[in-house]
């Protein structure tokens, strides 16, 4: 029992490393804030303080990760008028990570889509000043 906790104590450091930013982007990490994503990729799914999906807007650029495999989705960004500014398919067994350069958007409000096959999406807003 002792063996089995130490080895997932150790696999979560090793990911909680992997997860941390290079000292060249340490300043554009401590200002990302996180996008609350809502919604369920999955039928019946029951609600849960646990998303699938992690979202976080930084100064230059949205970083994604896929928590656990949701199939294959489209990643789907609108501007405050409902035009879509970015879209990108995903699948996420073969892809976990997703960075968006922003640097080149303008201010204002957006709203991120993540939306499988079934049309059942999850989505969440964020404000780039």
């Amino acid at each position: 029992m002792k063996k089995t906790i130490f080895i997932s104590f150790a696999f979560f450091c090793v990911l909680l490393m992997d997860a941390m930013p290079s000292s060249s982007s340490i300043k554009d990490f401590k200002s990302k804030r996180k996008i609350e994503v809502r919604g369920s990729l999955l039928p019946n799914q029951p609600r849960s303080v646990y998303s699938p999906i992690c979202a976080f807007v930084g100064v230059s650029e949205l970083d994604i990760d896929f928590l656990s495999d949701v199939g294959s989705i489209d990643v789907i960004v609108y501007d405050e008028l409902g035009n879509t500014v970015y879209q990108k398919f995903v699948n996420t067994p073969a892809e976990n990570h997703l960075t968006i350069d922003i640097s080149d958007w303008e201010s204002g409000n957006y709203q991120i889509r993540f939306v499988n096959s079934e049309d059942r999406f999850m989505c969440g807003e964020f404000e780039i000043n």
